[in-house]
């Protein structure tokens, strides 16, 4: 099976302008798969969430059983809604300051994931004052705390030891952090795949 990574942006990013497309060689060259970087354009917070569905409708043609998603921010949220809604089935996920609730019931469709939080992570908060239903939430902040799911992995990314401190929504992406983080993603989806 030849597996695919496919990375999704956040909000408020413009073209060619994104922090998670700084992960491309960092996981390109750490777990030796192909990379794909979905661009689906800048909106504003509130306009974003109603394109959402849309957007991962359409993302989710291009996403094949057994590959892996990472998501940054509302990328986590697009990610979720692909699962959800949309059938699709990757083998993981990585969410990076997830722009989702922190007790989202995930469907069983993945077969791990790695939340990468930080309660420096203000950002994410100040989604939960939308007054509509929606799947946004602070988990970039607090990680996830719904129901028991042994799928789904907390990486406090103030707490892990040898690792540099994080501390913000976007500040993983900063190329000091990035430099010790990306490997260490990649190190991860390479003992995920082992396992699976």
């Amino acid at each position: 099976m030849e597996r695919r990574i496919h990375l999704l942006h956040g909000i408020h990013t413009s073209e060619g302008d994104s922090n998670v497309s700084k992960l491309i060689a960092y996981l390109s060259e750490g777990t030796g798969l192909e990379v794909r970087y979905h661009q689906y354009g800048y909106a504003y917070a509130l306009l974003t969430r109603f394109q959402n569905p849309g957007r991962a409708e359409k993302i989710a043609k291009e996403v094949k059983t057994g590959d892996i998603v990472v998501g940054h921010s509302n990328g986590a949220t697009i990610a979720y809604l692909m699962i959800k809604n949309c059938g699709v089935r990757p083998d993981g996920l990585v969410l990076i300051n997830p722009a989702l609730d922190v007790d989202i019931k995930f469907p069983k469709a993945f077969l791990w994931a790695d939340i990468y939080h930080n309660m420096d992570d203000a950002a994410v908060s100040m989604a939960e004052l939308f007054f509509f239903k929606h799947p946004w939430g602070a988990m970039g902040q607090w990680g996830y705390s719904g129901e028991s799911d042994g799928r789904v992995t907390n990486i406090d990314c103030q707490a892990v030891p040898g690792m540099p401190r994080v501390a913000g929504h976007s500040a993983i992406f900063q190329p000091w952090l990035l430099s010790k983080w990306g490997p260490y993603m990649a190190a991860r989806i390479n003992a995920h795949i082992k396992r699976s």
